[in-house]
């Protein structure tokens, strides 16, 4: 049976936003759902996805409980449903299927129409905060065990920002594809809101780490963003602030990761990064250094 079946999980809290408790048939449906993903076949976690989204929001209280609840195991096949109940889930809150947008920029930017890229969702609450009108995605193409070529112009590991609605001038739905940290900083540029004290500056590092950590990571790197360490303060007439995402690898002092995560044999190192602000608090620039050091990945 499938490491992520629940029923002698206990259940967490329900959120007060979403009262409705699960019932045990919508917890067998999203267990049956995951189950039929496989690895192998790319399209298989796509069509999961999809029948998530087309049995919500029905469901939503079940695929909720069952992300929470985080019985997924470091592996291609656990990676991939724990992405496909994410994208379910924000397709169901957001009623925007932002998945649907990046998985149709792909097909026509690599002008293969069959292409199933299986989008997943990335959130975090700074970028929640700072970053109200998009959500977030990424999409891999697996490294380990079996390297699969991404089509072009796609790279290992791709990045995409989905407009929610046409505030800023843009389309709801538009999909905006942040390449690399160039691309990156001038995305944050144009949509960072003006730093007014303090925890605005830091808020930025860790949105910034959020994000630009996946240009690093080969989907099986676990960051760990500690924010004692997020440091922000008046430099002169304008804010400065600093911060670095760090590998847990067992090593001494290194941060814990999750038991039986894949960064557990032996990731290592951190990505740092200082950002400044203009004398009216725009964002200005972020300066960033990588020290890395990957583990064992499997064969």
């Amino acid at each position: 049976a499938p490491l992520w079946v629940l029923a002698n999980a206990p259940a967490p809290t329900p959120p007060t936003s979403q009262p409705a408790v699960p019932t045990e048939q919508d917890r067998k449906t999203v267990t049956d759902i995951l189950a039929t993903i496989d690895p192998a076949k790319p399209e298989s976690a796509a069509n999961a996805r999809q029948q998530l989204i087309n049995k919500s929001p029905a469901i939503y209280p079940a695929m909720k409980e069952s992300l929470a609840c985080g019985n997924f195991p470091g592996t291609t096949r656990g990676l991939a449903a724990s992405d496909a109940l994410k994208a379910a889930i924000a397709a169901t809150e957001w009623k925007v299927q932002a998945a649907d947008k990046v998985q149709q920029w792909c097909a026509k930017e690599t002008k293969q129409e069959n292409i199933q890229v299986n989008p997943a969702p990335f959130s975090d609450e700074a970028l929640a905060r700072n970053f109200p009108d998009f959500v977030f995605y990424v999409v891999r193409f697996p490294m380990y065990p079996v390297t699969m070529a991404p089509p072009e112009p796609l790279l290992s590991a791709n990045f995409f920002a989905v407009a929610k609605d046409d505030k800023a001038n843009h389309k709801d739905g538009k999909v905006l594809p942040l390449t690399d940290q160039t691309v990156l900083k001038e995305f944050f540029i144009a949509n960072f809101p003006a730093v007014k004290e303090e925890a605005n500056a830091k808020d930025a590092v860790q949105a910034w780490l959020t994000l630009s950590t996946e240009f690093a990571n080969d989907g099986m790197m676990h960051f760990v963003i500690p924010p004692d360490q997020i440091k922000a303060a008046k430099k002169g007439d304008h804010w400065e602030a600093t911060g670095a995402a760090t590998l847990g690898g067992g090593q001494a002092g290194a941060p814990k990761v999750k038991p039986g995560h894949i960064a557990f044999r032996g990731d290592r190192g951190e990505i740092s990064v200082t950002i400044t602000f203009d004398d009216k608090g725009k964002f200005k620039d972020a300066v960033q250094t990588e020290d890395i050091q990957r583990g064992i990945r499997p064969l």
